[in-house]
């Protein structure tokens, strides 16, 4: 290969993610693995993305560096790395190594770009990975705009246990939709009205299951976690 590789040691990459004026940057909360860091908003909801699926093993940001051995000034660093879990009795996916790029600066700078990308896919065939770039027609679908609607219920308050007896009532259910849930749960109207941001609460962090691909409203069919498994 016409290039050497440097490999992260842990998730926070080649390098530490910095302030920056020009960019947003952070770290976000991905279930079961930890906190990644991200540089810009595309980043962030990429990882949010993954986070609400709940299928990755590992994420490490800015993995591995490419060198290229004719001259060592020119790099290539991508984003992200993921390792999946399996899903039931299916094998895992493969991993996947990510640039997560807005189209228009891919199209401004794929002369310089693609070298790199070439480079990464080679080494994504050695090693039994793939190389995938995602863009925010890739990100910022319409699935994403229904995770970030659940998202905004995950730090809603709930006092009055209204949440064991949702997830308790829709064990027992196994498959239901918001609405018959709710009048199975509670048989005063204010009270239901006062569970919906609870329910919405159980959906996004993953105790109640819901489709992604479909709109979601008082009608959508939502099913236990546990019905899911078996």
């Amino acid at each position: 290969m016409d290039f050497t590789v440097k490999d992260a040691t842990s998730r926070k990459g080649v390098r530490n993610v910095i302030s920056n004026r020009l960019v947003i940057t952070g770290y976000t909360s991905i279930a079961g693995v930890g906190l990644v860091p991200y540089e810009g908003q595309l980043e962030r909801d990429f990882l949010e993305q993954i986070d609400f699926s709940r299928s990755a093993s590992y994420v490490g940001a800015q993995p591995l560096r490419l060198v290229f051995n004719d001259d060592k000034r020119r790099r290539y660093t991508p984003d992200f790395l993921l390792k999946f879990k399996p899903k039931e009795a299916r094998p895992a996916l493969s991993p996947a190594l990510y640039e997560v790029k807005l189209r228009s600066h891919l199209r401004d700078q794929w002369t310089d770009l693609r070298p790199g990308f070439q480079r990464a896919a080679l080494l994504c065939r050695e090693r039994g990975w793939r190389f995938r770039i995602a863009t925010e027609r890739t990100i910022r679908n319409p699935r994403f705009e229904r995770i970030q609607f659940l998202r905004g219920f995950l730090d809603r308050k709930d006092h009055d246990c209204i949440g064991q007896i949702l997830y308790r009532v829709m064990n027992e259910l196994k498959v239901s939709t918001p609405a018959e849930l709710l009048a199975a749960s509670f048989s005063s109207l204010d009270r239901r009205l006062e569970a919906v941001g609870i329910l919405w609460k159980l959906v996004a962090d993953g105790r109640i299951k819901i489709d992604l691909s479909r709109t979601i409203t008082m009608a959508s069919p939502i099913w236990s976690m546990w019905h899911e498994r078996r």
